[in-house]
């Protein structure tokens, strides 16, 4: 490798003080300059030809940003799980009428029941007649009495059928 023309500062000596001149000789030439100016390109050039990567080695843009992309799909699951874990259950304050039992029997049956010693019933679905709603004491629809509609008995462990909730 060639070395470029340096300057070199004059001879010092204590008695001899540096003159305008002696300086103006050891300031870099034009020529210093434009070599010192060349080394660096080179320089320069090697440096950037060592930091190429080949085309198919180089990554996308968009993976640069793939990180923020998983942070950001995490943290909006996390919230969405929170919102969800916060909202009311539906329908928590009213109660639909196909979830309520219609009582059959009497108050003071549904008294004696509370207060009986047993105090088990039991759950049953079945399908019943419409007309059968009639004899319960249940509305119904007379152009559909052919059909059997789906209910839910409570029954008392005699036997006796407490209420009927409709099942859609």
């Amino acid at each position: 490798m060639t070395s470029s023309p340096t300057a070199t500062a004059p001879p010092q000596t204590p008695q001899t003080p540096l003159t305008l001149e002696d300086w103006r000789r050891a300031w870099p030439t034009e020529r210093d300059d434009d070599a010192t100016l060349a080394a660096m390109r080179r320089a320069l050039g090697q440096y950037r030809r060592a930091q190429r990567v080949p085309r198919w080695r180089r990554r996308p843009a968009w993976v640069h940003f793939a990180p923020w992309f998983g942070a950001t799909a995490a943290s909006l699951g996390l919230a969405l799980l929170v919102f969800v874990a916060q909202a009311p259950a539906p329908q928590a304050a009213e109660t639909l009428a196909s979830e309520v039992f219609v009582p059959v029997v009497p108050p003071e049956r549904w008294a004696s029941f509370l207060h009986d010693g047993t105090g088990t019933a039991w759950v049953v679905r079945t399908e019943i007649p419409s007309e059968r709603l009639a004899l319960l004491g249940l509305p119904y629809d007379p152009s559909q009495a052919d059909r059997p509609q789906r209910a839910e008995l409570l029954m008392h462990a005699n036997g006796d059928v407490l209420a009927v909730r409709l099942i859609p």
